[in-house]
């Protein structure tokens, strides 16, 4: 596959006069790919269709998410390598038990200390954390994530949807619910 390079010109057509290195005038790019998308394709829809994506198909936030995780595995040291982004799904169904079992006994962990257990890298957590977390919100369950913890601030990442100030409410409220009525929800039916 030919790489794309800079010609110093605006590859939206406009003809005006790019940076160095740059393929685009500030903003044109959008105006570069609404332009083929709605000549070639009809519609943003249309065009997810064309590439494989929808409900059912492939999920463009997975599929972005893991393609920047792709990118970033060179530095990764040795550990279970996760090769698409629906095996999130498979380390969150992993993950949640971890969880559950910290809720029970009323304590939090630190992502190398979780990430050793489910054998993922911890810095390779905040995609199935954001799962579960996603799930959590949606089924209004209090925020199991909340327990995954920065082993030198002893706080949430920078994923976490929560206030910092609402931290000691938050984990009570996982602490007190009764996480055996639920379900591991990324598990497959057996």
């Amino acid at each position: 596959m030919v790489k794309a390079q800079p010609t110093g010109s605006c590859w939206c057509g406009c003809g005006a006069e790019t940076a160095r290195g740059s393929f685009f005038v500030p903003g044109h790019d959008r105006v570069a790919e609404t332009a083929v998308v709605q000549t070639r394709y009809g519609s943003v829809p249309d065009f997810l269709l064309h590439h494989g994506f929808g409900p059912g198909k492939l999920n463009p936030k997975d599929e972005l998410a893991a393609h920047r995780l792709s990118a970033r595995s060179v530095a990764r040291p040795p550990s279970r390598r996760v090769e698409s982004a629906t095996d999130w799904r498979e380390e969150a169904a992993r993950l949640w038990p971890v969880l559950v079992d910290l809720a029970r006994r009323k304590r939090s962990a630190t992502y190398k200390d979780v990430g050793a257990i489910v054998e993922v890298f911890h810095r390779n957590l905040r995609l199935p954390l954001e799962l579960i977390q996603q799930h959590c919100a949606v089924h209004r369950l209090p925020r199991l994530t909340v327990l995954v913890v920065n082993g030198d601030t002893q706080l949430p990442g920078a994923g976490f949807a929560g206030s910092l100030e609402e931290l000691d409410q938050l984990r009570s409220a996982v602490f007190a619910f009764d996480w055996s009525a639920v379900t591991n929800p990324f598990e497959e039916p057996t």
